[in-house]
């Protein structure tokens, strides 16, 4: 359970499968000899093996993974379909927009596959998906109030309880958002003082949108050591910092 947006060989690093859930399918006919020995190399390459039956299998990724993957590009086309003659949707689909649709950059090859593996699964949770969706509309065209706050808010009470100490299938990403005046020189001075801490900047970029997040300058860093000290260092220097989690 574990992997990038990218594809290909050249995608891979060596850490990928660290602290990844490894789920085994193990059928009748395998043995405990074969079992323990994949517990050994999943171990070895600091995953962590979970077994699961085949259909609870499906049904759990079905969920968690292959549906969000349809719903993420779903909304991608949704503004590709709608936006304006001069491109204004897609200038302005940044920071959230853009975060909760990274997965639909992932390779189509691999998600037509996929799909189509699990098409009985996929097909039952889009049908629970789409339950959902008409509840709220009903409740946006009905002006309930209550039922679009306890939309949100149980959402976001589940959605904070999910560890984010484990991988999923897409690696997480380590992100702080600094909340600067756009100037000459800001962005020079913030990665020295990061840099200088030995801290390596894997991308840094100006938002030019503030949706979801306090700050304009977006900085992507290795792991979450190295998140947690430049928030700390660029929180002492007063900056106003944010974690992206």
């Amino acid at each position: 359970m574990t992997g990038t947006e990218k594809a290909g060989y050249e995608a891979g690093f060596a850490h990928l499968f660290e602290n990844a859930y490894y789920i085994l399918t193990p059928c009748k006919s395998t043995t405990d000899y074969a079992l323990d020995r994949m517990f050994g190399i999943i171990n070895a390459i600091g995953g962590i093996p979970c077994v699961l039956g085949a259909e609870e299998h499906d049904r759990i990724t079905g969920t968690i993974s292959h549906v969000p993957h349809i719903i993420a590009s779903a909304l991608v086309n949704l503004v590709r379909e709608s936006d304006t003659h001069d491109g204004k949707m897609q200038m302005l689909a940044a920071g959230g927009f853009k975060d909760i649709t990274r997965i639909a950059s992932s390779s189509p090859e691999m998600w037509e596959s996929i799909i189509l593996s699990n098409k009985p699964h996929v097909d039952a949770i889009l049908n629970e998906y789409v339950k959902i969706i008409e509840r709220f509309r009903n409740s946006v065209t009905c002006d309930d109030s209550r039922e679009i706050y306890n939309f949100f808010e149980s959402a976001g009470k589940f959605r904070n309880s999910i560890p984010s100490n484990r991988k999923g299938l897409l690696c997480p990403v380590y992100e702080i958002v600094v909340d600067v005046v756009d100037k000459p020189g800001i962005i020079a001075k913030i990665a020295t003082i990061i840099g200088d801490n030995n801290i390596n900047i894997k991308n840094i970029n100006v938002s030019n949108s503030r949706e979801f997040e306090q700050g304009c300058l977006r900085i992507t860093l290795p792991d979450v050591e190295s998140m947690n000290l430049a928030y700390d260092l660029l929180h002492r220097h007063e900056y106003k910092v944010y974690k992206i989690s």
